[in-house]
């Protein structure tokens, strides 16, 4: 393992069109936060470039969707193209990957830039890997399964790498789940800030703490200050800084507001920042981040917080049943393929356990049974982020149960000392937050090492950092999204039920949402000049005679490529189909309701 100097690279020729070689930290092959990227070698859409040499020394988000000519892709390449101005000023690379080749892509990039009317011209690489092989080496497909060239289909996921080439943030959407550019740019924008602060976003930060005020300054935006920080040298460089009272003194919270540097040096630990960079944490205002955010897409600047469109609620059904298309969603998830080499993907079963909670004795898939799950994992009791997240997920609780979603948590401790913690939380939420789902105690990390969180060979490592990760688990029990962020940056509660709404949307309707849904086409209108804005497309394999019968309203947007992929449609707020056997029904909600 190297310690992040220079990478490795794998011998012999390359193989079509790449060459990889593993590296990491984790001793099973999986890809974690944290582990060095594997490297690779491989042509794009600007020539080839070997991957390690290209993004080592800055930041960089390695973007990766299915396939070219496909309608979310299309929104979602779009989108990263207005915002990579944005993202190079905080000193981001960015390339694009998906399973098509070069020539593909190339030829796709015209549509993807046409349907934009041309605002811009997408100048990142994109990386063509028809061969699977760089899918395989990320992760992201079961190599046992590399030989189906029709499976299994890709997650859309995004890493975030660091100037080490290390991973540092991960998100796994699904195939027909668009993903939200306005939460990349959060976690681009606190990843950087807490290299160059010895800090922690707490959760759903830059919007944290809005109604909280010390001696009449608002401390919406707030950060931690990460514990191993002394008070001598808290005190030192964040003087305002302010300390939250604690229970018996367990942790630290000391909340300060703090800004970005510009274009200073990259602090590479919390360790090295002490030692040799002190004189560069002041309270102070460190540099103007105006010219970055002026760069910004408007939609991702100023996007107004989620709420649940009409057509994503669940809903009855009066009548008779209409029959799902043949061509939907059923047969669109026969294309993700379950994983035979013991990692978690989408699509596969989630493993079953049975755990003490704060909520009784739990067996695991017996309890999530018929039940959309939102299953997070948190950092040791007391640490102030996983504090906020847990807060939040109580703050949100009704609104997740309205829609049929359960919540649980699994934390890496005692039960006694979880049940402590969860009176600190609704504590430092002025009891306004009641914590009525279970905390899941797994003091030894064997759950975690079953979800593929810690590697099961180094669980019992007490240096092995736990990254956070939030699961959505569908009512069949199998794995429907997946984000992991390090210790230090605090999820966003609100895209997480972003995509919730997404999620029993588009199996309720087969259908896919585009990117930054339900905030997507604002500008569009149909014929009728009805506005297009939260419209969804009809999933690929869809057919002509389903997409006639079952969607009779849906537009079909050109493109230069002159392939008919981008069809458009609206969802009527009640539904244009009945709710899939995979769907919680209204009548189970009805009466998980009353009891």
């Amino acid at each position: 393992q190297d310690g992040g100097g220079s990478s490795r690279t794998g011998g012999g020729a390359m193989a079509r069109q790449c060459t990889m070689s593993r590296c990491g930290s984790s001793a099973d092959g999986q890809l974690r936060v944290g582990d060095e990227i594997p490297d690779f070698t491989a042509y794009t859409t600007v020539g080839k470039i070997n991957f390690s040499s290209w993004a080592r020394g800055s930041w960089t988000v390695l973007f990766s969707h299915p396939a070219a000519f496909t309608p979310v892709c299309t929104t979602e390449i779009g989108w990263l193209a207005k915002m990579q101005p944005y993202l190079k000023e905080r000193g981001f690379k960015v390339a694009g990957h998906c399973c098509s080749t070069v020539a593909d892509q190339k030829l796709w990039t015209r549509d993807v830039e046409a349907h934009f009317n041309e605002e811009f011209r997408i100048r990142f690489p994109m990386i063509g890997d028809d061969t699977r092989e760089v899918a395989i080496a990320l992760g992201m497909i079961d190599p046992n399964l590399k030989s189906s060239q029709d499976l299994p289909v890709t997650s859309r996921t995004v890493f975030i790498v660091g100037p080490d080439v290390r991973l540092k943030a991960l998100m796994c959407y699904p195939d027909f789940v668009g993903r939200n550019l306005a939460e990349l740019k959060r976690v681009c924008d606190a990843l950087v800030l807490c290299e160059q602060h010895p800090v922690a976003t707490p959760a759903s930060w830059p919007e944290n703490h809005a109604d909280f005020y010390v001696n009449g300054r608002c401390m919406e935006g707030a950060v931690f200050l990460l514990p191993a920080l002394s008070l001598e040298q808290a005190t030192m460089l964040y003087p305002d800084h302010v300390e939250l009272e604690v229970p018996e003194q367990r942790c630290n919270m000391r909340l300060v507001q703090c800004t970005f540097q510009r274009r200073r040096p990259l602090a590479r630990s919390l360790g090295g920042c002490l030692s040799g960079c002190l004189g560069m944490f002041r309270w102070s205002a460190l540099g103007d981040s105006s010219s970055a955010e002026n760069r910004l897409p408007a939609v991702i600047a100023a996007q107004p917080p989620h709420r649940t469109p009409a057509n994503a609620r669940l809903v009855n059904f009066w009548g008779d049943e209409i029959k799902q298309p043949a061509s939907g969603m059923q047969r669109f998830t026969e294309l993700y393929t379950r994983s035979r080499d013991g990692h978690l993907r989408h699509g596969d079963v989630v493993p079953d356990f049975t755990a003490g909670t704060t909520e009784g004795r739990m067996a695991f898939h017996r309890w999530i049974s018929d039940r959309w799950l939102v299953f997070a994992t948190s950092s040791r009791a007391y640490s102030p982020v996983s504090t906020t997240e847990i807060g939040t997920l109580a703050l949100m609780y009704d609104k997740f149960a309205a829609k049929g979603v359960n919540i649980a948590v699994l934390c890496p401790d005692e039960l006694d000392e979880i049940k402590r913690w969860k009176t600190h939380i609704e504590d430092h939420f002025e009891r306004c937050a009641r914590v009525l789902f279970p905390l899941i105690e797994d003091p030894e990390q064997k759950v975690a090492a079953k979800f593929g969180i810690v590697d099961a060979g180094l669980r019992h490592e007490a240096a092995q950092m736990t990254p956070r990760t939030v699961f959505i688990i569908g009512p069949d029990q199998t794995l429907r999204f997946t984000m992991t962020y390090p210790e230090t940056v605090g999820f966003d509660v609100r895209e997480i039920f972003r995509v919730c709404d997404a999620l029993q949307l588009t199996v309720r309707e087969s259908v896919a949402t585009p990117a930054n849904w339900p905030n997507n086409h604002s500008e569009l209108t149909d014929e009728q000049g009805q506005s297009m804005k939260s419209s969804v497309f009809l999933l690929s394999t869809i057919t002509r005679q389903d997409q006639k019968e079952f969607f009779p309203h849906s537009i079909d947007l050109p493109v230069p490529s002159r392939r008919n992929y981008m069809r458009l449609t609206q969802i009527e707020a009640r539904g244009r189909l009945p709710a899939c056997e995979d769907c919680i029904s209204y009548s189970q909600l009805a009466r998980s309701a009353e009891r």
